[in-house]
């Protein structure tokens, strides 16, 4: 996924594995019985670490604290979640698909006209999304990345080298107004994802929010700047409103108010959270936002973990999705005292005066892993593998029962509109990919999940369907894709494409008609994989991903719901995409039925008509094609270092800029 860490922009924080460490080889097998190069194999890594067990029933009632001790005893009292057994690793987001909003342009009666013009492919029509192109017609905004360099340190530094961004990029200002020959008229010197709104650009940029007057596209004016304290989550753009979710670390003991972003101090008896105790390392800041000044309208918070979070917005309601894992001590402390494993009594009770005790999730596990090696030890050599065996079969049917409660997401709802406030809060088993997860559709949200590989168990992938208002559990389909993940979520309208991968690509069809009473109605399977898909018209889906390392896309027909089939498949010879960064990169223009594929040095044009898949162009570019657009009938094509355009009514070249 492309960085919303806009040139270093957003992060997502997201565990991906805990520290075996000093325990016992014997004892302590690896969270999901695989070797290391199981482990992250997928588009975002298989994360086999775990939390706290959750019922499967919603917790839906919310409340706030009543005093900043509350607060302070909450977070104390919060099972060892990131802070203890597992290291963080920098994630990036984009999300963002076409809707029928934006298909709705094929139609215009527009030819060199620049009013016919692409947008940024969102999930929500009519909510926009940050991206790092934005264009009007008559304009168009593009922010190359931030140039790095290492250079020796100054005497005296700790560290052996610098790593400092020679220059913090560039967000080029194209004139379009003549789609043919379009002039770069200035630059501004700050790169990021953008959002537009009128005559007002926000550029997210690190850990600020930096504003720009572009009423007089030529001569761009600094109007506001945040600072974040934490990361940018996501960020989106309706009814002229900005939309800001913000992630800030707590700890026990912390200080009150927190200060997410720049002047908005959050006393935390403001702070929402479930009635029942969960996990948290985290709050998370919904904050509405003028584009035009940064002036804060509103904002809510809510307390949650920093592990893989997803966050989709409807026109109802911003959904924040944070997981929830059980530790591995702990897993393994509730399964000697259950009677998947028949254990000595003392080992029972040593186990359970070690939970007792207020020990971190790493020193937990190296108690009760110490605890299980002396009972080994104990055992006479010669019958002392076939205890190890049974013990570890134990241990493994323990977590199979019980592994859709040892890694859950819990999701609040902030309904948005007037004003921002936190709705309800729910839980589901599993692990959301991305924000394609989910999705709201008439009073109903759905979400896909993956069940992690845990102590030798395979994965399997669910979808839930909720009640939206009060996330209350309506209906599920179970365990799609043995040992699989998934890898790409498309809901349309009543139907949820999933696919998942682990050696093949299921291509699974989802039946959602009845909320209460989803179905699997069909199933293909093919080598490969698709990491993305794309609706093209209401039975065929476009899915691009890859195969043996080469990009390839594929066209499925999904008229007959029960038996999917591949209409076409086209292998364009690149062995890497923008797309797979950000689904941003991907473009489709339905005027003239071609989408645009960047590839390494190359894009291609592809015709998808009359269930083919038809290379019509390829067009050659300075540095690795990024983003693309449609201005009139002219395809602009952005790589870092240059802007072609292309004549979309024979695909010859009429124009290049150089983008310095």
């Amino acid at each position: 996924m492309d960085e919303l860490n806009l040139g270093a922009i957003v992060v997502v924080a997201l565990l991906v594995g805990s520290v075996v460490g000093a325990g016992v080889a014997t004892v302590a097998i690896s969270d999901d019985g695989s070797t290391p190069d199981d482990i992250g194999d997928g588009p975002n890594g298989d994360d086999p670490g775990l939390t706290d067990p959750g019922s499967d029933a919603a917790q839906t009632g919310v409340t706030t604290f009543e005093s900043v001790e509350e607060f302070q005893q909450y977070v104390q009292n919060s099972p060892d979640t990131a802070r203890s057994g597992f290291w963080l690793t920098p994630q990036t987001f984009d999300l963002a698909v076409e809707t029928d909003a934006t298909r709705a342009e094929a139609s215009e009666p527009s030819d060199t006209n620049p009013d016919r013009h692409s947008s940024t492919n969102v999930q929500v029509a009519g909510i926009d999304e940050p991206d790092r192109l934005k264009t009007t017609g008559d304009h168009a905004y593009y922010a190359d990345r931030p140039v790095y360099r290492i250079q020796p340190v100054l005497e005296g530094s700790s560290s052996d080298v610098d790593d400092t961004w020679d220059s913090p990029g560039t967000t080029h200002v194209i004139d379009s107004s003549d789609p043919a020959a379009p002039e770069r008229i200035t630059g501004i010197d700050q790169s990021g994802k953008l959002l537009l709104s009128g005559d007002s650009l926000v550029v997210f940029q690190g850990s600020r929010l930096v504003g720009y007057d572009v009423s007089d596209p030529a001569e761009p004016r600094q109007t506001w700047e945040r600072s974040v304290n934490g990361t940018i989550e996501t960020a989106r753009l309706l009814d002229g409103q900005l939309y800001v979710v913000t992630q800030s670390p707590v700890s026990p003991g912390m200080d009150c108010p927190v200060e997410p972003l720049e002047g908005s101090a959050i006393p935390c008896t403001s702070i929402y959270r479930p009635h029942a105790q969960i996990p948290v390392d985290a709050t998370y800041t919904a904050y509405e936002l003028d584009p035009a000044d940064g002036a804060i309208a509103d904002s809510v918070s809510v307390v949650g973990t920093r592990d893989r979070s997803a966050i989709y917005m409807s026109e109802n309601a911003l959904y924040v999705t944070y997981t929830q894992r059980t530790q591995r001590g702990e897993v393994i402390a509730e399964a000697v005292r259950s009677d998947r494993i028949d254990a000595p009594g003392w080992v029972e009770r040593r186990v359970s005066e070690i939970q007792s005790y207020n020990l971190s999730a790493r020193a937990m596990e190296v108690e009760v892993e110490a605890t299980i090696q002396q009972w080994f030890d104990g055992v006479p050599a010669d019958e002392r593998e076939a205890v190890r065996s049974t013990y570890q079969d134990g241990l493994q049917a323990y977590v199979d029962d019980h592994r859709r409660e040892l890694a859950t997401t819990g999701i609040a709802r902030i309904g948005v509109g007037d004003g921002l406030s936190v709705e309800a809060t729910g839980q589901v088993p599993g692990e959301p990919l991305d924000q394609f997860s989910l999705d709201e559709h008439n009073g109903t949200l759905r979400i896909a999940t993956t069940i992690p590989r845990q102590f030798g168990t395979e994965s399997v992938n669910d979808l839930y369907t909720l009640e939206a208002d009060s996330l209350e559990r309506q209906g599920s389909v179970t365990d799609m894709g043995q040992d699989q993940r998934v890898y790409a979520v498309r809901y349309v309208g009543d139907t949820a494409y999933v696919v998942t991968f682990r050696q093949i690509d299921p291509f699974h069809v989802i039946d959602l008609s009845d909320p209460a009473n989803p179905g699997e109605v069909g199933e293909l399977e093919l080598p490969g994989y698709s990491s993305y898909l794309h609706p093209i018209d209401d039975g065929h889906v476009l899915g691009i991903g890859e195969e043996d390392g080469t990009v390839k896309a594929t066209l499925f027909d999904a008229s007959d719901p029960s038996d999917p089939t591949i209409d076409d498949t086209y292998y364009p010879g690149s062995r890497w995409s923008a797309i797979a960064e950000s689904h941003h990169a991907f473009l489709i223009d339905r005027k003239h039925e071609v989408f645009f594929l960047p590839g390494d040095s190359e894009g291609y044009v592809v015709d998808y008509t009359d269930g083919e898949l038809t290379e019509t162009a390829r067009i050659r570019i300075d540095g690795q094609p990024q983003r693309a657009a449609y201005i009139g009938d002219h395809l602009y094509v952005f790589s870092d270092q240059e802007l072609v355009v292309m004549d979309e009514t024979d695909w010859s070249k009429t124009d290049s800029i150089e983008l310095p």
